[in-house]
């Protein structure tokens, strides 16, 4: 029989199911099963367990854990979903990539790419979407075309990067690699802290990327001039 976490919502003397998470016959941490809970909507207010663990129980048995809704805001920031999107996505993904780049287009080494058509990944908070990575592999190469975030320092960067990282391997890439601009100084920080080094510069590729997409600025909110391209790259033979 499979085993399976059922949770049950109390209430004056009545319990309903609420959740159901099949799971192997190893001991579940606890927080491992918060994480499961708060991903899908619900808030951990207590359990029957001892020392910090719960053990599988099979599908027609009980176990009891008291669980209240939870609505977003006292979910912890740290209990994030990564997932691949989905055809079911595409609406707001493309919503997505309009709010953050202004079209639903991105330009780079000449190229128009329509980032709401491409595989990737997306970061959710509960049922909401706070990150997303687009990508397109060509043979041995996986080139990530568009990283976005709405929460900034809690991971979602880096947890994009490792889906796709491990995704590109995983098909055989030797080279995962991206285009940003020489003003986007926060950015080519965090590529370099994960491993990616520069590997070209592009002086002036802007200047035609703007006759494809009118609507890249002349500077950046930092107040530098948006001009060049920059390539880096990360070695997946390593």
């Amino acid at each position: 029989m499979e085993n399976s976490w059922r949770f049950y919502r109390r209430k004056a003397g009545s319990r309903r199911l609420i959740l159901s998470i099949p799971v192997s016959h190893r001991v579940y941490l606890l927080h491992e099963l918060r994480r499961f809970i708060a991903n899908a909507g619900w808030k951990y207010t207590g359990s029957y367990g001892t020392q910090g663990i719960l053990s599988p129980v099979t599908s027609d048995s009980f176990h009891m854990t008291v669980l209240g809704r939870n609505w977003g805001r006292d979910q912890p920031l740290n209990d994030f979903l990564v997932r691949p999107i989905q055809a079911t996505d595409r609406d707001w993904v493309e919503s997505f990539i309009k709010s953050h780049w202004g079209s639903g287009i991105v330009v780079a080494r000449g190229r128009v790419i329509r980032p709401g058509e491409l595989d990737g990944f997306a970061v959710f908070k509960g049922k909401r979407p706070v990150g997303l990575l687009t990508f397109r592999t060509d043979g041995s190469e996986c080139e990530i075309v568009t990283i976005d975030s709405i929460l900034e320092r809690k991971g979602i960067g880096t947890s994009l990067i490792d889906a796709v990282r491990k995704k590109a391997k995983a098909k055989g890439c030797k080279r995962l690699w991206l285009i940003t601009t020489n003003d986007n100084l926060s950015a080519l920080g965090f590529y370099q802290k994960k491993g990616f080094r520069l590997v070209a510069v592009y002086p002036d590729a802007i200047e035609p990327s703007r006759k494809l997409k009118p609507q890249i600025a002349m500077k950046a909110a930092n107040g530098i001039p948006i001009r060049d391209e920059l390539e880096l790259e990360l070695d997946l033979t390593e």
